[in-house]
């Protein structure tokens, strides 16, 4: 039974490993360093928390990574907020909400391809549902950083990083060709472990040809991460990626589809399935998969069984009420995903708060995580939208 569960996952795990190798890739060849140099050469004090959503935003849509995108520009963003006298507890609020706008809907998020694999959907489709039901709340999410930012600005900026990363990477525009190559290639539908082993690609090429990295060394930053070698704070925030940081998450993926195998074969779940399709003709079936997520999430204490679980214990009301997989995918992504990250104790957002050096404080500030289900349940939801 554990080995029919993860018989199902196998096409992940070839998608993970290519997710930590991009992650040491990027780094090695300056892509990460370069979209990280011009981001804060563009900070303004006076809407510091605002930038640090949006910029948190866009590189975890790059990396996929909720974890990756926290230990590279969030580490960076704390720096500054700390230096210059922003709120650290309202900075990585910001943070955390906007590495989970990358961590749900990026074409190399783990939990996303996750997701599509279990619903047996199209990422790219996926994506596509995911940017369109986020853009109200992205923006009302904004309009409340403005506002915060306005309170609990910065007074000052320290150009620290300003200085470090072209004293240790050619960041010309070519570095930022491995990015733009999974951004061209998934509009134009390609299947995503050819826009990643492209990018990989590319990232070789550049690391080698541009920034002088040997290829002996390269294969070994693929395999247990980059490490940029100097002194000093800003190698300790660069360094990471590699295959080997992304097995962890392998294991769980493997362990969690093994135990969703046992689930379903032993019938275990039975009576907690039987319980959920009694009461979904009272409660709507979006609110219901939140509540499911909630407690799944608490319970299994990582983003991944939360998702796994949710998705063995609705599947059935979805089949009954006639919604396809479009929708099912969409309702996990805005259930499991972004509530997990809003439980003190899940691995979600425990891992970033260690990283960025902050406790349960800033969760309250995660606005984007709450306002998203919160824009579903009351906004879109009592029309019962069916995507197609």
């Amino acid at each position: 039974m554990a080995g029919d569960g993860m018989s199902r996952v196998t096409v992940i795990l070839r998608i993970f490993s290519l997710i930590g190798i991009i992650a040491a890739v990027w780094r090695a060849c300056g892509t990460i360093p370069f979209f990280v140099y011009y981001g804060v050469s563009l900070i303004d004090p006076r809407f510091f928390i605002l930038f640090a959503f949006i910029m948190s935003c866009f590189i975890s849509f790059l990396l996929g990574s909720s974890i990756g995108s926290a230990g590279t520009i969030g580490v960076v963003l704390m720096m500054i907020a700390r230096s210059g006298g922003a709120d650290a507890a309202v900075t990585a609020g910001a943070v955390v909400a906007g590495v989970y706008f990358g961590d749900r809907c990026a074409p190399t998020s783990t939990s996303a391809n996750l997701v599509a694999a279990l619903t047996k959907t199209d990422l790219l489709d996926n994506i596509k549902n995911m940017l369109r039901s986020a853009l109200t709340p992205l923006i009302i999410s904004s309009a409340v950083y403005l506002a915060l930012s306005f309170w609990y600005g910065m007074d000052k900026t320290d150009n620290y990083l300003l200085s470090e990363i072209p004293a240790n990477f050619d960041i010309g525009v070519v570095t930022a060709m491995p990015a733009l190559v999974i951004i061209i290639l998934s509009v134009l539908k390609y299947n995503v472990l050819v826009s990643m082993s492209v990018s990989v690609l590319s990232g070789v090429l550049i690391a080698v040809f541009i920034q002088g990295i040997g290829l002996y060394e390269l294969l070994k930053y693929m395999l247990t991460g980059y490490e940029l070698k100097s002194s000093g704070q800003f190698a300790g925030i660069i360094s990471g990626g590699g295959l080997i940081s992304v097995l962890s998450t392998m294991c769980i993926v493997l362990i969690s589809s093994g135990y969703a195998g046992i689930f379903e074969g032993t019938g275990v779940l039975k009576d907690v399935i039987g319980f959920l399709k009694s009461r979904s003709h009272r409660v709507a079936v979006y609110p219901m998969t939140l509540i499911v997520s909630f407690f799944t999430a608490a319970f299994g204490c990582t983003q991944t069984i939360s998702v796994i679980l949710t998705h063995q214990l609705m599947r059935g009301i979805y089949i009954e009420k006639g919604l396809n997989n479009s929708a099912f995918a969409l309702d996990i992504e805005d259930s499991a995903i972004v509530i997990a990250a809003l439980i003190p104790w899940n691995i979600a957002v425990a891992v970033p708060m260690v990283i960025l050096s902050v406790g349960a404080g800033c969760i309250p500030y995660a606005v984007f995580l709450y306002i998203l289900p919160l824009y579903r349940i009351f906004f879109e939801f009592p029309t019962q939208r069916r995507l197609s």
